[in-house]
């Protein structure tokens, strides 16, 4: 750390003031044009009558400094730290404030709003956090929390999802899937045809209707999968699955990311079952689910294996087939082996919502954040934000970030 103070230079180009210790510094009539502050300590220092142009302030600490009469312009202050900071007599141009912390002291230009620039108030993110700390564990989040971890590897909450949006929900997936033509030709046949029969829904379904926005952040699920996942998971996949008349079923298998670790009938790369995990996921039936109609299967205590299931394997095992109602909402641990079943019916379609969760730090296979409308994400005041992946950290820019 270099340690400055009172510099007297007028105009300051593409130097750099990286990791330095300047505070308590003061800037008076100067200009800097391209120049780094990155990781540059200016608390409780004083800028006046600066102009700023093109500059980097990444993760730099400006608490209890103060901006007097100065023009700020297309520069970058993400994740800088900007609590009890004076901006009020300032001007912003194009300015970059991407995670950057400001609390309620931190006095702004007039009408500019922190927020839209990517900046996060402290203040209700300490609050916010306080009270999901305090919130304690019901009992039957615990159980659930069990299960899903040194338990079973599931849990099934009967008729848990209101029956208005399961009818909705359903109206609207059953719409989407006919309009496939040759489903919609050849529907009463396909119990005697030896294809598959097993369809996807993979539009970005919170752009379709509200009622897949509820469907993929059942509170208890985000509770207990908090604990699981580490509090900021996020939702990898959400979509729909059918399973049309005369589908075949499927083997048992695992889901991603684990897919794309190792094949079937290999060991995983790391200890399972105990307290490393890196998929959880939620079922939602929006009809039945029946031992005629090919409901999922499952395999209890498979998630502590450590193997992922080849036909071999899972021969001879006590796989358990699901009954139950649509609107229930089922739990798993996305290491437990699985599978759906044949559908044996000549005219039931059997339908569901797959929600896929991941640690924060594990790519999700669908790019939700960027394909689901902006005004939906500003509405919500739950889940959303967070499943999406949006305000995290990283990936980060390097060039805007660290510019040298």
């Amino acid at each position: 750390m270099k340690n400055m103070r009172n510099l007297k230079v007028k105009i300051y180009k593409k130097q750099k003031f990286l990791k330095f210790d300047l505070t308590k510094s003061v800037f008076n009539n100067c200009k800097f044009n391209q120049c780094n502050f990155w990781e540059t300590i200016l608390t409780k220092s004083k800028f006046v009558n600066i102009e700023i142009n093109d500059s980097v302030f990444s993760d730099a600490k400006l608490n209890n400094t103060k901006f007097e009469n100065c023009l700020i312009k297309d520069s970058n202050f993400s994740h800088s730290d900007l609590r009890n900071s004076d901006f009020s007599k300032s001007t912003f141009i194009n300015i970059n404030l991407r995670d950057a912390i400001y609390d309620k002291k931190t006095k702004w230009p007039k009408n500019f709003k922190p927020n839209k620039f990517g900046a996060k108030n402290i203040s209700k993110i300490i609050k916010q956090n306080s009270k999901t700390s305090a919130t304690k564990f019901n009992r039957l989040e615990k159980k659930i929390l069990r299960e899903l971890t040194t338990g079973k590897g599931y849990y099934i909450l009967e008729n848990y999802i209101d029956k208005k949006l399961i009818k909705k929900a359903s109206e609207l997936i059953k719409k989407e899937i006919f309009k496939d033509r040759n489903i919609r030709k050849n529907y009463n046949n396909f119990s005697r045809d030896k294809r598959m029969n097993q369809t996807y829904v993979y539009k970005n379904l919170f752009n379709l209707n509200k009622v897949f926005i509820e469907l993929v952040q059942p509170k208890i699920a985000m509770k207990v999968f908090g604990k699981i996942l580490g509090e900021k998971f996020i939702c990898g996949f959400f979509g729909a699955n059918c399973l049309l008349p005369g589908a075949r079923g499927q083997s048992p298998h695992l889901d991603y990311p684990y897919l794309d670790i190792v094949k079937a009938g290999d060991k995983l790369p790391f200890e399972t079952g105990k307290n490393f995990f890196l998929n959880c996921q939620i079922l939602i039936p929006l009809t039945d689910f029946s031992y005629e109609n090919g409901s999922t299967s499952l395999l209890p205590h498979s998630h502590k294996s450590g193997f992922f299931p080849s036909k071999k394997l899972a021969k001879n095992k006590k796989f358990l087939q699901i009954k139950t109602k649509a609107g229930s909402l089922i739990l798993t641990n996305g290491l437990i082996w699985h599978n759906s079943m044949p559908n044996y019916t000549d005219d039931e379609m059997r339908i569901c919502t797959l929600g896929q969760y991941l640690p924060h730090f594990v790519k999700p296979m669908l790019n939700l954040s960027k394909s689901t409308n902006k005004n939906i994400i500003k509405k919500d005041n739950n889940y959303l934000k967070q499943l999406l992946g949006i305000g995290l950290r990283y990936p980060r820019d390097f060039l805007t970030t660290v510019k040298y």
